[in-house]
């Protein structure tokens, strides 16, 4: 995981910008068929606590989902959210 620090000027109000990879990479990574609808539903976070973990090599994982494709989310200083996809 990587923490950046910069520093601008002038102010622009923006309070956080995270990245996250996106389901196809998640699923390729793990070999499930996980949707968006499964995050809203709370069956993601289920699935993953009861995952067999055994099952995939987590060097392999970890490198899919370090260099797969990202979602890019930003939050403005008001809390409004501007999503950034990577379109090819």
């Amino acid at each position: 995981m990587c923490l950046a620090f910069i520093l601008y000027y002038p102010l622009i109000e923006r309070f956080a910008s995270v990245s996250v990879p996106q389901f196809d990479v998640i699923n390729r990574a793990l070999r499930t068929n996980f949707t968006k609808s499964d995050l809203s539903d709370g069956n993601l976070r289920d699935e993953l606590l009861h995952y067999d973990w055994t099952t995939v090599d987590i060097n392999e994982v970890e490198k899919t989902l370090r260099y797969g494709l990202h979602d890019t989310h930003c939050y403005l200083g008001n809390g409004e959210k501007n999503s950034v996809s990577y379109c090819p």
